[in-house]
């Protein structure tokens, strides 16, 4: 488990294999770091999809086979250091021979990979939907899905071929290969770079006949692509609205010197503190005894008490204020303005609002409810 996955969340229910297995339909959402993976989890998905594609733009390249086995790894480990949810990955062709395989497969599975497909392009690769594609023979990829089946740890671990012949080669060539690659000991099969007209031609060549398979694309909704019996569906949604997005933003700062703001329309968001795990992080804190260099609004607030407590002890109950202190110090307005700072921050300030609370309760007479002395 890594260092700050959400222990709270409950356990995924049953594993990439266990549902492919029991012919159940699993939505992954293409991620491409740390965030987008905990957005992923805070909204619910059960499964994820880390992106070759995305891995490549992120770093501003192409998605031409330019990254390597080793930058995929470790962004794998972006992904599960942060999450325990089934996790597939693309393996690209492999990197390399059968024997590059199974050190791509060996690889995988210890960043924490449950399943990842490999794909019978020539290196170098090229993204699906891309012209310009070439395979390699059956025979040669046959032996690359051997490997990935012999050299896995765990049996747990789903290894998905895909196959890019749909453009070079046409729907018999691409049946053809299916069914061997399956028969040589893939899990999933997956057509790449299919459009929306030939969907049916998918559903009925490849689906229908009973491989248990993957559709990659926004064409179909999760609703659709489960009724038409495909097993697995990845969708790359995230790497394109965050680019789009981003390019706006900073075209406009550009272009006015400002920050940009929100369309209207844009939905409310939690804070991005609250998805990264912050508050695990005081949690965390205060279960070790971890204390921090005193802060100005730390000292302020032990000056404020300590006046507070020093008054109620020396004038009694009765002859505080209803509304405020001696020497004109308010108090109920800065437990207000304390109240707005957890509420807006979440996080410290709850921690600290917490811990003030249980002291200022333990005067005389204090009243939470109203916020000061009676």
């Amino acid at each position: 488990m890594g260092l700050l996955i959400d222990s709270s969340r409950p356990a995924p229910q049953r594993s990439l294999r266990q549902r492919i297995e029991a012919s159940e339909f699993t939505l992954l959402p293409a991620v491409y770091d740390g965030l987008t993976t905990r957005i992923c989890e805070h909204l619910g998905f059960e499964a994820l999809y880390l992106t070759g594609g995305g891995t490549a733009l992120i770093k501003g390249l192409p998605d031409v086979g330019l990254t390597s086995m080793s930058e995929l790894t470790a962004a794998i480990r972006g992904v599960t250091e942060v999450s325990d949810l089934p996790l597939l990955v693309d393996a690209e062709t492999g990197f390399g021979n059968p024997v590059n395989v199974r050190r791509t497969v060996s690889e995988y599975e210890r960043a924490g990979a449950a399943g990842m497909h490999i794909e019978d392009q020539a290196f170098p690769k090229k993204c699906g939907f891309l012209q310009g594609k070439e395979v390699v023979p059956t025979v040669e990829f046959v032996e690359k899905i051997r490997a990935a089946v012999d050299a896995r740890i765990a049996a747990e671990t789903v290894i998905v071929a895909r196959t890019d012949a749909l453009q070079v080669y046409g729907w018999d060539e691409v049946e053809a290969r299916c069914t061997a690659y399956y028969e040589a000991g893939a899990d999933v099969v997956f057509v790449d770079g299919v459009q929306r007209s030939e969907l049916e031609t998918y559903c009925r060549r490849i689906v229908e006949p009973g491989l248990p398979t993957l559709y990659n694309g926004t064409d179909l909704s999760a609703a659709e692509a489960e009724q038409l019996g495909f097993r697995l569906q990845i969708q790359a949604v995230a790497i394109y609205v965050s680019y789009r997005a981003v390019y706006a933003a900073l075209e406009t700062l550009k272009q006015t010197g400002r920050k940009p703001r929100l369309p209207d329309d844009v939905p409310q968001v939690p804070p991005i503190t609250e998805i990264v795990g912050l508050p695990q992080v005081y949690e965390l804190e205060a279960e070790y005894g971890i204390t921090h260099a005193e802060s100005a609004e730390d000292r302020a607030w032990e000056v404020a008490f300590e006046r507070l407590r020093q008054f109620t002890e020396r004038e009694g109950t009765s002859a505080v204020a209803a509304d405020h202190l001696e020497d004109g110090f308010e108090l109920g307005a800065w437990v207000d303005s304390q109240r707005a700072l957890s509420q807006e921050i979440g996080g410290r300030g709850e921690v600290l609002t917490a811990e003030r609370r249980r002291a200022l309760s333990a005067l005389p007479g204090w009243d939470w409810s109203r916020g000061r002395t009676i």
